[in-house]
Formats: structure tokens, sequence, C-alpha cells
């Protein structure tokens, strides 16, 4: 549903009293002080009661013809929030109190408004638990993590989806495969690659299997000297 509009209040609800009679069918409320009622604020109109012995009538009022001081409201006689002690419009009289006061209409519109919201936000859950992207993280917004691929190998990503990143070294920055360092490095001539631990800490040992002419192992003897 839509959310009712709900009015601004007046602190102590403070009274003012009518100074010209208001007849059944009447829509100008004149009262001593019009500092006592809100402004007209963008909800378009706000409520008062009026009040004599037990009678009691509330009634909207649309526009104050001033902002303090003794002055008019228009009022609305029927409709939302109007509501009276006869069920009916009644004839007020001079001196009859008026006054914003909390309403009936004030409970039941936060009643009606709080259960709407609440209503949309199981709504709103329900529709993020579908298959619907809307509302998905994004490189530009924050947002809900899109649905998981069932996909041990994938992680999200970045941007925003789901993909594989390389594991293991690469020999530079485009390399285009990442892999472990026994395939990576390969063994020349007179070179041995050996895996040790299997399984465990392992470790890669590079042996020479030849000695150069000064009898310096070779890839020492390349280390130091660029020699192949």
């Amino acid at each position: 549903m839509a959310q009712l509009s709900m009015f601004p209040a007046k602190a102590g609800s403070p009274e003012a009293t009518t100074t010209d009679l208001l007849t059944e069918s009447g829509t100008s409320l004149v009262v001593d002080n019009l500092a006592h009622f809100p402004a007209i604020g963008s909800e378009g109109a706000n409520t008062v009661t009026i009040k004599n012995g037990t009678a009691w009538e509330t009634v909207r009022y649309t526009a104050k013809s001033a902002t303090t001081g003794a002055g008019t409201l228009t009022v609305v006689r029927s409709g939302a929030a109007w509501a009276s002690s006869t069920g009916a419009a009644q004839q007020w009289a001079i001196g009859s109190k008026v006054s914003r006061s909390f309403t009936a209409y004030d409970h039941d519109t936060f009643k009606a408004n709080l259960a709407d919201l609440a209503a949309r936000s199981i709504d709103q859950f329900t529709a993020a638990n579908t298959d619907i992207t809307t509302g998905n993280v994004s490189i530009t917004a924050h947002g809900l993590c899109p649905k998981l691929p069932n996909d041990a190998t994938k992680v999200l990503k970045g941007d925003g989806t789901y993909g594989t990143i390389d594991t293991g070294a690469k020999v530079s920055a485009n390399d285009t495969t990442g892999g472990y360092l026994n395939g990576k490095l390969i063994a020349g001539a007179n070179i041995t690659l050996t895996e040790g631990s299997d399984g465990g800490n392992e470790t890669l040992t590079i042996a020479s299997t030849a000695s150069g002419s000064s009898g310096m192992d070779p890839i020492v003897a390349a280390l130091i000297f660029g020699r192949r």
C-alpha cells in the first residue's frame, strides 16, 4: 500500500480558544492564537481537535491565515483524519478549546505505515533471494553478492564476476599461465631438478651432473661470469 500522510505534532499540545461560532457546515475556524498550530508542510494539511466538555471533533486544516496571533484555520469536516464524538460535524460555540492533539488517526497511521514498511522489507528480502540480479554488487555500487557458482575453483573477482585465478609462480608479468616451480623451471644440459619430501614440506634441488674446465660448478660459473 502507499504510505499514509503523517502530520507534524505540536509539543505540549497548547490550547487556543475559538473567537467566533463554527457551524456544522462551517470551514473557517477562528481562534485567538495561531502559533499553537504547526505550519502547513509538504503533507498539505494537519489536524486539530475542537473540544467543549465531553464533546469533540477532529478536523483537518489546510491553511493558516497567519503564523501567530489571532486568525483563521481553513478546515475540512470530512474524509481522512476527520472524526467526531457524535459521528457528525458539530456546531462549536465561542470559547471552545482547540489544540493539535495526538489522535486516533495519528496512531493508526503510524501503525499502518510501520506494517507497510515491514511487509516491503520482507518482499525485498524475498526478491533478493531469487535469481533476480538487480542489486548485485558492481564496480560502481555496493550491493548483494552474486549467486554462488557451486564451483570451488572459482572466486569472486574485482569486476563482480566469478572466475578462476592462476595459482603458482609466473616467469614475468605477462606470463599467461601460473605454475609450480617443478614444471616452470626447466633443466638444461647437465642439470637435474629433484623434488624432495613429496606431499610434505617440499623442496626442489638443482644439481649439476658435470663440471667446467676450471673445476667450478657450471651453475655457479654461469651466475658469476655469465657463462653458459
